[in-house]
């Protein structure tokens, strides 16, 4: 684990001094199974959506009763609350609230070797999603 942590570590201190490896991590990003769950997640809130949608349409046609519906809409809104949640856990920013190479930058320098672990860890975690670990490959999924 120490080889783990002291790549890690000088990889955040290249990021500290290097403009152009925080671009190079950004375009290299390797594709990964995340966005294909978030795409599933946001499939599925759009299909409860458009349940919801179907049943008020059905209401407002007179086709169905208003206690059936609101059992029905309860349920959806109940799995549409869980698919959001599990979005939200995700940890994914918003596109819009990606990290610009200056706040990386600013970010990985407060990285210092005699600051306490809490403090290493929150960095680290401001800077990283997760690290995936095979047999021959370690593979950091960048924040930004």
């Amino acid at each position: 684990m120490e080889v783990l942590e002291k790549g890690i570590l000088d990889e955040i201190y290249r990021l500290s001094i290097d403009p152009n490896r925080v671009e190079e991590l950004r375009e290299n990003r390797p594709v990964n199974d995340v966005s294909e769950k978030i795409k599933a997640i946001n499939s599925e809130i759009a299909k409860i959506e458009t349940q919801i949608s179907k049943l008020m349409d059905l209401y407002a046609l007179g086709t169905i009763d208003l206690s059936v519906i609101s059992d029905k809409v309860a349920a959806l809104n109940s799995s549409k609350t869980a698919l959001t949640n599990e979005l939200n856990a995700l940890n994914v920013p918003d596109t819009d609230n990606v990290m610009t190479t200056e706040e990386v930058m600013e970010i990985a320098a407060l990285m210092k070797d005699d600051l306490p672990l809490e403090d290493k860890r929150n960095i680290v975690q401001s800077l990283i999603y997760y690290i995936e670990i095979d047999e021959e490959n370690v593979i950091v999924h960048w924040k930004f």
